[in-house]
């Protein structure tokens, strides 16, 4: 699996931001690639999760979940086997 995109899950109310969870055997997030939770109000950022079998290599791209307010960003999960940061 090979990210050049943004992938993103928001909300601008109280509830939560949803979460991302992405199962593969190979990550790979280039070309300012950008996978985020955010809440905008009163909510609170959803938790990433990437699971990958073999590679997660990040180029150039950003993982993070936060929020404009005092609430709580969500976590960021990675269970991987072999890690490439560039």
């Amino acid at each position: 699996m090979v990210y050049d995109l943004n992938l993103s899950r928001m909300t601008a109310g109280q509830g939560k931001a949803g979460n991302v969870v992405i199962q593969t055997q190979n990550f790979i997030s280039r070309n300012s690639g950008v996978i985020g939770t955010t809440a905008l109000s009163q909510g609170q950022g959803g938790n990433i999760t990437i699971n990958t079998s073999n590679t997660f290599e990040l180029d150039s791209s950003f993982i993070g979940t936060g929020t404009l307010t005092d609430a709580e960003s969500g976590n960021i999960n990675l269970i991987v086997r072999q890690s490439n940061h560039y």
